[in-house]
């Protein structure tokens, strides 16, 4: 039974990855669903190594098949934008507690970083960070964020580093090229109802 409701404003920070395609020939369905697959199991494969919520979860042989990764929905990317002509586009965001998701981050940008032709502004992304730092400090939040070299180490005790070599290797030769990934952080205000 509810005796009271009322609603509370709470921050709420979200990691945004905007992702601009070259300009070129029109893909085959096929290459797209294929890039966007790839895309999306470098950051899967990067959220279950280095969240500390799946920490006793190990990648099993289907790790890259669909329903291979036992992510909680909440902790996947959402599409807030896409756009399939030519540039292609895509903004997917990373909702919920955005920092617990920032080592997933460092395995996509360590991805781009393999692949020549895509561009990553390293700085802005390391400003972005703070600032979602500065705001759990602020909000005295208890999550800590975690660094590239801690992500890094993560992926090699789990085993994860092959799996992503291989992606890599499939995005380097994808259909699709991609000019420009921009990531940010977003400070967003939510509505929380309060049942009492």
């Amino acid at each position: 039974m509810i005796k009271s409701k009322h609603q509370q404003t709470a921050p709420n920070s979200v990691i945004q990855l905007r992702l601009t395609g070259d300009e070129a020939s029109i893909p085959t369905l096929f290459e797209l669903t294929n890039f966007f697959y790839d895309f999306n199991l470098v950051y899967e494969i990067g959220r279950l190594a280095t969240d500390p919520k799946y920490e006793g979860k190990s990648f099993s042989r289907h790790a890259l098949y669909r329903n291979g990764r036992p992510l909680e929905d909440q902790d996947r990317l959402l599409v807030r934008h896409l756009r399939q002509e030519s540039p292609l586009a895509l903004v997917a965001e990373i909702a919920g507690i955005a920092s617990l998701g920032v080592g997933a981050v460092w395995v996509v940008v360590q991805t781009i970083e393999k692949i020549s032709n895509w561009r990553l502004n390293r700085e802005k992304l390391k400003e972005e960070l703070k600032k979602l730092r500065r705001e759990n400090e602020a909000a005295n939040a208890p999550v800590v964020i975690m660094e590239e070299e801690q992500a890094t180490v993560r992926l090699r005790q789990k085993h994860a580093v092959r799996l992503l070599d291989n992606i890599d290797k499939r995005l380097a030769g994808s259909a699709i090229k991609v000019r420009d990934l921009d990531i940010t952080v977003e400070r967003r205000t939510t509505r929380r109802s309060n049942v009492s």
